[in-house]
């Protein structure tokens, strides 16, 4: 279960911003779970809106980053190689200003906070406490290659302290779960099964992830599998994987070959020789097997995300994807949202996190429904360029408001801007904006200076 999100000094966020998954209030029907030792609950689901480089996706990539360093900084990156973070870069000596991630977590119904900073060459600070009676206990505290260990963190302490000091760009989470650290072991697989992203970059283990459900033993993975393949198109009935012959294997790299041939050798190419996929489909004339590349964008797309999302409903994990929408009818987004949302199918307490443009969402009539607690912003400051996160709650809008019709008229900021004199058209386009709408880079309903940060409980 995650419960709030803070990152500084990533990508087009320079200060710190928080993505939290606190209710604000219940709201009948929806799966909340409570957190342990408050009085307060958490929501399914999430959504970040804003104009296309806003920064919301970068809110995403946040998350992605800090689960990535978590798993691979004492394994995978180089002991030399300092730390490959991307910090804002539109201010003098961007080198110099550190970048932070802190993410609360309930792990076996106890309340976590871990949170590290780092700078290009190595861990600053890394801290992790939970909360077993309401009250914070600290685990350990780390300041660059000295660590202070809590009463409550057991087993070899002094080992995994003496990793660091050779590879100071490592987590320590990361290096303690290598050595064999039962709980920090913990930590890390939280972070590697509970928590999922789902990009273009990682389509095809998400795709094999989908058809290894449907071919599992379980007849209950394969049922849900094939339902919600029924969902992306009429008469899909299922998938089937198969080895690659010899020659396609033979084509497949005669094409790379070409390709590098013609725009250089150091071109990416991602070349694998793993299962082909083919999509089984009933007619009134038969069954009858399509190569998933002929398939629609759309259909590939929803085959891409069913496996995440099945594997986090029977988890209770947290899927967290960008642009959800794309490639999608919005009828479809809304379905997938709804399992999410919906008491008897998300009984675990799974929780999806999103970016999208999809504002039907927001209105009254789609099924999923997303409350104004679940639903964020991101926009840029005109002049610094940096981003802010901010959620719907921060304008107490009436109980009765149509949020779709309201952000489309910019009461909440996050929208595009679009100016005559810029374009070089005017009078070709109506750029008038609505009522209370901002101007680009401002909060609207808001006087200089009286910005505030999102109303989130104070768990502490």
């Amino acid at each position: 279960m995650l419960l709030r999100f803070r990152v500084e000094n990533h990508a087009s966020i320079r200060d710190e911003q928080e993505l939290s998954m606190i209710a604000q209030r219940q709201v009948d029907g929806r799966p909340e779970v409570n957190v342990p030792g408050t009085s307060y609950a958490v929501v399914p689901v999430a959504a970040i809106y804003g104009a296309n480089a806003s920064g919301k996706s970068n809110m995403i990539a946040a998350m992605a980053w800090m689960r990535r360093a978590i798993l691979d900084s004492y394994r995978k990156w180089d002991p030399d190689g300092g730390v490959p973070r991307i910090p804002f870069a539109f201010r003098e000596d961007h080198a110099k200003f550190p970048s932070s991630f802190e993410l609360d977590f309930v792990l076996d119904g106890i309340r976590h906070s871990y949170g590290f900073e780092v700078d290009d060459e190595q861990v600053l600070r890394e801290w992790l406490e939970f909360f077993p009676e309401g009250r914070p206990r600290k685990l350990f505290e780390r300041v660059g290659a000295d660590v202070s260990f809590g009463r409550s963190m057991t087993g070899q302490r002094k080992s995994i302290a003496d990793q660091l000091r050779l590879r100071t760009n490592s987590l320590l989470v990361s290096a303690g779960a290598q050595s064999g650290h039962g709980q920090l072991q913990a930590i890390r697989e939280f972070f590697a099964t509970m928590i999922n992203s789902a990009d273009d970059r990682d389509y095809a283990q998400r795709l094999h992830r989908t058809v290894a459900m449907f071919e599992a033993s379980d007849e209950t993975k394969r049922a849900a599998v094939r339902s919600l393949l029924s969902h992306a198109d009429l008469g899909i009935v299922g998938l089937r994987a198969y080895e690659p012959d010899a020659n396609q294997i033979a084509e497949s790299a005669r094409l790379v070959a070409m390709i590098r041939e013609a725009f250089g050798r150091e071109v990416r190419i991602e070349h694998s020789h793993s299962k082909r996929v083919q999509v089984v489909h009933t007619t009134d004339t038969g069954t009858f097997e399509l190569a998933l590349e002929r398939e629609s964008s759309g259909t590939r797309t929803w085959i891409g995300l069913i496996g995440p999302v099945v594997a986090a409903l029977e988890s209770g994990g947290v899927l967290i994807v960008d642009e959800l929408d794309a490639r999608l009818h919005p009828l479809l987004v809304d379905a997938l949202i709804g399992l999410f949302t919906h008491r008897q199918v998300n009984c675990l307490g799974a929780q999806l996190i999103f970016s999208t443009h999809d504002v039907t969402l927001m209105g009254r009539y789609a099924k999923s429904h997303l409350a104004r607690d679940q639903i964020w912003f991101a926009d840029k400051n005109a002049n610094s360029l940096a981003t802010s996160v901010f959620p719907l709650t921060e304008f107490k809008p009436r109980m009765d408001e149509n949020h779709e019709i309201g952000y489309l008229l910019g009461r909440y900021g996050a929208t595009p801007f679009f100016a005559d004199d810029q374009l070089g058209m005017s009078g070709v386009f109506n750029t008038t904006r609505g009522r209370g709408a901002a101007e680009p880079g401002t909060r609207p309903e808001f006087a200089e200076g009286s910005e505030r940060k999102p109303e989130t409980a104070d768990l502490h």
